[in-house]
């Protein structure tokens, strides 16, 4: 009896490929790259944003976005999905910039990833389908107010006295006089926020990101009317930025008070 050989198993990620683009077409191809501009356009000026939220730079937030979404549209394993700048993070990354600068945000950010790791190996994922739904709503709209409130400061112009919890900040707006306000960053804001109000009621024009278009129009008006309005600076033409932070062994020192924070991030 002869003894056959048996066939080679094929890689999982070969099967997820041929199964992706079996059938794949121009008019697909066309989709899928309107679907990535849509996505680009509504992801930078988040990732501008919430790279200023974190504590961080608005070029670090930008160069997060376009090698977390590279990474994760090449590594990811599911047909359908969009990566991008989230609030949830940059609301979490806040208190860790505050109390540990960022090689806090390098080490809980590793500490979260790995933990992230351990829960997919172990199929511990199905944990979250417990979790109630009113944690959900009030993790995110607690996320909602400490964003609001991290960002009066620049929405008016001014800058007061840093706090290590949002509570604080908010109430110090109460106890000290504010300083002057700059009216010209107002006016940016203000801008910014009607264009998204008003442009999604708009039917013919409702598909265009909203957020993207209220940045240029108040660019334009702080640039034509030579507007004083602190501005993010210039966009880096590298994804190695030179400010970039260098990893050391005294890193690990700064672990066991991390836990936690590594904890609510993963």
């Amino acid at each position: 009896m002869a003894i056959g050989v048996p066939a080679l198993r094929q890689p999982a990620l070969v099967g997820l490929l041929r199964e992706e683009f079996s059938g794949y077409n121009q008019v697909s191809g066309r989709r899928d790259l309107i679907a990535g501009l849509t996505v680009a356009a509504v992801a930078l000026p988040l990732a501008l944003a919430f790279g200023v939220a974190s504590g961080s730079s608005p070029a670090a937030g930008l160069v997060t976005a376009i090698v977390g979404g590279f990474l994760i549209g090449v590594l990811g394993g599911a047909p359908y999905q969009i990566s991008g700048p989230t609030g949830a993070m940059s609301a979490v990354l806040i208190t860790i910039a505050n109390q540990q600068g960022l090689r806090g945000l390098w080490v809980a950010g590793v500490m979260a990833g790995l933990l992230i790791l351990l829960i997919g190996i172990f199929r511990l994922g199905r944990i979250v389908n417990l979790i109630p739904a009113p944690v959900i709503t009030g993790f995110t709209s607690g996320i909602a107010l400490v964003i609001f409130i991290g960002q009066i400061d620049n929405f008016l112009g001014i800058e007061t006295e840093a706090e290590e919890r949002s509570i604080l900040k908010l109430a110090g707006y109460a106890r000290h006089p504010l300083p002057p306000i700059n009216w010209n960053a107002v006016a940016c804001g203000v801008i910014v926020i009607a264009t998204m109000l008003v442009l999604p009621r708009l039917r013919p024009i409702r598909s265009v990101p909203a957020a993207l278009v209220g940045i240029a129009l108040a660019t334009l008006a702080a640039w034509g009317f030579s507007w004083d309005a602190t501005t993010i600076g210039a966009i880096p033409r590298s994804i190695v930025l030179d400010d970039r932070l260098i990893p050391n062994r005294s890193d690990l020192d700064l672990v066991p008070q991390l836990f936690v924070p590594a904890l609510a991030i993963g």
